[in-house]
């Protein structure tokens, strides 16, 4: 008679191993996702600042067309008057310069975000370039205007 070996229960070395093995495969499987999510997400903050910019930008632009409107009137009241009222043109003068502190700060976003895309088709950079020479001029136009405003507010 044959002594009976008594069968343990349990996990073998090589079971371990091929357990590992495996759990291994798919978190080298999971790893691989997160540069691509990380790229993703990446681009979807460089599309939301892009989209932030562009509203900001028509926000400029609108608050322009009626602060315009209103040194429009200014101007065609104070031709017909004679003189220049000295508070109108201080709180005209106060609000071009607040224009352009908002150009300003729109300006240096969009070189923030043209520094982020390094890889930029030449068509789009030349755009960047249009942008960023057109919101210089209207800084510098802001400027000019709240410049002549304060001369008025000065009563010169």
């Amino acid at each position: 008679m044959r002594p009976t070996r008594s069968r343990r229960f349990g996990i073998t070395l090589i079971e371990v191993l091929a357990a590992i093995f495996i759990m291994g495969v798919g978190l080298l499987a999971l790893l691989t996702l997160f540069p691509l999510g990380a790229l993703s997400m990446a681009r979807a903050v460089q599309d939301d600042r892009a989209a932030a910019i562009a509203a900001d930008a028509a926000s400029l632009r609108d608050a322009g067309s009626e602060l315009l409107m209103r040194t429009r009137q200014f101007v065609l009241i104070s031709a017909i008057r004679g003189y220049a009222d000295t508070k109108a043109a201080a709180g005209l003068r106060q609000e071009y310069e607040n224009l352009g502190v908002i150009a300003a700060n729109l300006d240096r976003r969009l070189q923030e975000l043209r520094t982020q895309l390094p890889n930029l088709d030449p068509r789009v950079q030349a755009l960047f370039e249009v942008l960023l020479a057109q919101i210089h001029t209207i800084k510098s136009l802001l400027a000019a205007i709240a410049d002549l405003l304060e001369l008025l507010e000065q009563g010169a």
